[in-house]
């Protein structure tokens, strides 16, 4: 075998001037005929060799480790030649030893309790050979759920510490990321990741890294640093999100954040006032009575087969309207402000604004429109197909529903809150008509009923 030429990855290191390599070995390689013609200690001379080298040429001072790429494997079939080899490192000159270890499970496969034996042995002989201070680094690759749970077990049986990105994206579906696994020791009362690490800075860092990576935000379901991590899903602790009690750790409270409620027919009245005001601010329509009938209006939906969300600034205000509330200034200006999800959505609403701009000039008399329609342009423009009569009291009431600010007019900002709330919820539409008739018909119409 040719050991002369200088690895490609080596000179790679040297051109750029990196000074800390990691060696990779596969002990458990079947295409070697480990026993005749290279043994384990041909390949350990080899790492010798190399380790010299990238001492002489990247830096005295280089933080080399070894990686067992193939641990569990030759954990299985040659543990022996993982122990052969720890031996041979200790036994180097204490300027000429690695680092420490780095291993990995591969496939996701292995059960921590596997992983936990294997990882207390490894280090078991490193201590036995006196290799003090090494590191024991592991990388566990996600594939069938146990990946954190394997990192934990790797922890408390010796490995400490691990090597893997901020969040879990990586080869094939992803790996246990050093965000989760320190959350998790935190949680269990280690007080040495706090001093060491920025961990309440943890979160952001991991979507960050998340988007930069994928281009995308993580999952909105991703464990500790997801959208939907934090959330309060019921008003009882202890299950699904719910309250902390006293005691327990509270990761949003660690991360400084204010756990948003996830509002469903299973959320209390409290839940829902509560979000209402985080949302819109205090206002004294804001009740639990009113959020009592908000959970009655959801439970008719649900019996109903009206397939609608309410968590959104828009689901929850049109879910308000709906139940016999009248929508405020307040909520008119957030949904104002919130941005529409896609090219799509903007595109519908942008068909509607020219038949709005259309009747608000034509009232003008040609002069530039103030996003305001007088309630008859309003009612020739859109609400005619839709209400039997200019004077009728249905109309009437269409129109009260509308006018959130009481000032006779429909003010734009005030329809828009029902043109979001439609293309939102009701993905499937097609054009600004059928945009207008799921306004009327399933917003604006359900919402009157309450203003008799």
């Amino acid at each position: 075998m040719d050991t002369t030429t200088v690895p490609v990855g080596l000179a790679k290191l040297k051109n750029f001037d990196l000074h800390h390599p990691i060696f990779e070995i596969d002990l458990a390689d079947h295409n070697i005929e480990w026993e005749t013609k290279f043994t384990p200690g041909d390949a350990f001379k080899l790492l010798h060799k190399w380790i010299k080298w990238s001492q002489r040429n990247l830096s005295k001072e280089a933080q080399i480790y070894i990686n067992l790429r193939d641990f569990p494997f030759v954990m299985q079939k040659a543990p022996e030649r993982v122990f052969e080899l720890i031996t041979f490192l200790a036994s180097l000159p204490q300027e000429q030893r690695p680092v420490g270890l780095m291993y990995e499970e591969p496939t996701g496969e292995f059960l921590p309790e596997e992983l936990g034996v294997w990882t207390a042995a490894v280090r078991n002989v490193m201590d036995a050979n006196s290799w003090d201070g090494a590191n024991l680094l592991v990388h566990v690759h996600k594939k069938w759920g146990f990946a954190d749970h394997a990192v934990m077990e790797c922890l408390s049986a010796g490995a400490n510490g691990v090597w893997s990105s901020v969040c879990e994206e990586g080869a094939a579906v992803g790996h246990a990321c050093s965000t989760v696994a320190l959350m998790n020791l935190i949680r269990l009362g280690n007080k040495k990741v706090l001093k060491r690490y920025k961990c309440t800075a943890l979160r952001e860092a991991a979507r960050k890294v998340t988007e930069i990576t994928t281009g995308d935000m993580p999952p909105v379901k991703q464990i500790v640093y997801g959208e939907r991590a934090l959330d309060i899903s019921f008003d009882f602790g202890g299950i699904a999100g719910g309250r902390v009690g006293k005691g327990e750790f509270d990761l949003a409270k660690f991360f400084g954040i204010k756990p948003p409620m996830r509002i469903n027919s299973l959320s209390s009245p409290r839940m829902i006032r509560e979000r209402l005001i985080n949302l819109f601010g205090k206002s004294s329509q804001f009740t639990l009575s009113m959020a009592q009938k908000m959970i009655e209006t959801m439970l008719r939906d649900l019996r109903t087969n009206r397939k609608e969300e309410y968590m959104s600034a828009c689901g929850l205000a049109l879910l308000f309207d709906r139940s016999g509330g009248r929508l405020t200034a307040k909520m008119r200006d957030v949904i104002d402000n919130t941005p529409l999800d896609n090219e799509y959505e903007r595109d519908l609403i942008a068909d509607v604004r020219k038949i709005w701009d259309t009747w608000d000039i034509k009232e003008k008399d040609g002069e530039t429109n103030d996003d305001r329609l007088e309630f008859d342009s309003f009612y020739n423009g859109f609400m005619a197909p839709y209400f039997g009569c200019f004077r009728c009291e249905d109309t009437r009431l269409g129109l009260r529903a509308l006018d959130m600010d009481h000032d006779g007019d429909v003010d734009w900002s005030e329809f828009l809150v029902y043109l979001k709330w439609a293309v939102r919820e009701y993905e499937d539409i097609k054009d600004a008509d059928e945009l207008l008739a799921v306004v009327f018909r399933k917003g604006i119409m359900p919402a009157m009923r309450d203003h008799r």
